[in-house]
């Protein structure tokens, strides 16, 4: 999980305490669940914005990531630890599952309205109801 430290001219390392408190804001700002076992994939991807800030620590780079400086750092952060899928919504069935499921479970429990989000949205905020 982790690599040398600074001292010995290898980077940074990244302790237990700073994994679990990245895990923790992941899942606040972004809604991910990342697995116990993920700290090789933290290391890797993290350590290269400390190196383009010139940051030391995982730790200040996770206090600034939550203060968004610089600003757009919090949305770098997610990014960073995300794999960007866009295929949602772009092959028919998708739309018919859609039209042929969704809707009408939604139509028969009297909704009127229905949002789709093709975006991760933090549990706090997630209003999602399934009739």
């Amino acid at each position: 999980m982790t690599e040398p430290d600074d001292t010995t001219g290898g980077g940074p390392e990244l302790r237990p305490k700073e994994f679990e408190a990245i895990r923790a804001y992941l899942y606040e700002v972004a809604g991910i669940a990342l697995g116990e076992n993920k700290a090789d994939l933290v290391f890797s991807r993290l350590s290269k914005r400390l190196r383009q800030l010139g940051i030391r620590s995982f730790g200040e780079y996770l206090a600034r990531a939550k203060a968004d400086d610089p600003a757009g750092e919090r949305q770098e952060f997610v990014n960073a630890l995300t794999t960007n899928k866009t295929d949602f919504f772009r092959e028919g069935h998708h739309f018919d599952f859609l039209r042929d499921t969704v809707v009408p479970r939604y139509r028969a429990a009297g909704q009127k309205r229905l949002r789709v989000c093709a975006r991760p949205v933090p549990p706090a905020k997630s209003r999602t109801r399934w009739p």
